[in-house]
This record gives C-alpha cells, sequence and structure tokens, in this order.
C-alpha cells in the first residue's frame, strides 16, 4: 500500500523507483536501445493493490497528496488515476493505483512504469531484434507495447503513445455525453 503519510512506506516507493529504473538503465545498456530510450519520457507508476479495502486506504492516503483524481471500475476492479503535487523519481507525477483481480495471485507493489513516445511504430521491430520479452496490449484506440526485462522479467515497461490521462479525458467525455442524452419526459412532466 502507499502510505504517503508514513515515512518508511514512502521510502519503500522510492526504493522501489530506485531498483526499477536501475534494472531499467541496465536493461537499455544490455539491449543497445539508448537512441530510442532518450526519447521515453516516464509518465505513471502503475502500483497494484491487493483488494478493495488496500484500494480505499491507499486513495484516502493519496488524496491528500492530489492536484486531481479520476477513478473508474473496468472488469469489476477499481482503477485510479492520481496526479500528485509532488513529483516521484524522473519527474513522474501520475500513480495509476490498480485493485488486483479477483482471483489473482499477481505481485501488489511497483507493477510497471508507463513511458510516453510519440511514435511507438518500429520499435516492435527493434525490439524483436534485441530478442526482447515484448508484447502488443491495448484497445483499437490506444495500443501499448509491454516489455518485461530484469531478473526473471519480474520489471515492467509500458510504452506509449498516450498518457493515462488521455483515457480518464476519454472516459470524461463519454460520461458527460450520457449525462447529456436526453430522456423521455412523461406526460406527467411536460404538464407541469
Amino acid at each position: 500500500m502507499i502510505d504517503l503519510i508514513n515515512p518508511v512506506a514512502k521510502e519503500a516507493l522510492s526504493q522501489s523507483l530506485e531498483k526499477y529504473f536501475a534494472k531499467w538503465d541496465e536493461y537499455v545498456a544490455r539491449m543497445g536501445i539508448y537512441a530510442i530510450a532518450e526519447k521515453m519520457q516516464p509518465v505513471a507508476v502503475g502500483w497494484k493493490v491487493g483488494n478493495r479495502d488496500e484500494y480505499r486506504r491507499t486513495m484516502s492516503v493519496l488524496d491528500n497528496y492530489a492536484l486531481q483524481i479520476h477513478t473508474l471500475t473496468v472488469s469489476k476492479r477499481k482503477i485510479a488515476t492520481v496526479v500528485l503535487e509532488e513529483p516521484l523519481a524522473r519527474g513522474i507525477t501520475t500513480i495509476k493505483v490498480i485493485e488486483r483481480r479477483a482471483g489473482a495471485n499477481d505481485p501488489v507493489g511497483l507493477d510497471h512504469v508507463d513511458f510516453y513516445l510519440p511514435m511507438i511504430d518500429g520499435i516492435a521491430e527493434m525490439l524483436e531484434r534485441g530478442e526482447a520479452n515484448w508484447r502488443r496490449q491495448g484497445s483499437e484506440k490506444y495500443q501499448r507495447i509491454s516489455v518485461r526485462f530484469g531478473p526473471e522479467s519480474l520489471y515492467e515497461a509500458k510504452i506509449i503513445d498516450h498518457t493515462v490521462l488521455d483515457i480518464a479525458a476519454d472516459e470524461l467525455v463519454h460520461a458527460s455525453k450520457k449525462l447529456l442524452k436526453p430522456t423521455p419526459r412523461s406526460k406527467k412532466a411536460t404538464m407541469n
């Protein structure tokens, strides 16, 4: 759980990110992808929590440090995008809090880092040449390339040509359109 009030927990988050970026930098060097990695901007941290109670506790703490929060439910699990007042490692100001799927046993804590790259075309071919552990993910509109690296492919980088805030904005536009969609009036309502 991210507990930014507790200095020990805040330090654990910082240490998780430091360890992540050390392994990322090693991976970039080993794969020889400096030129492309320099263009990638880390924009969000994915942080997984074990259940709905952990999600609520995490969100109640993050609310104290947030400029804005967007929450939605996807496949019966909560996902929140939190824009922080103060940046984390490498200037990251956004945390995605992700409730683990029911029945899953994947680890909680630092799940991945989103790296923004305006043009992801051609990245797959570069990764194939380097024999990287990667795959395409996403929807028709929002594609990403997920790269696994580090010992036992423990770490994940998501290379994206959008941000999680773009997705949140689309969700809000969709909700707004539903809100404003005219509904038929009953005869009683029109007579008043």
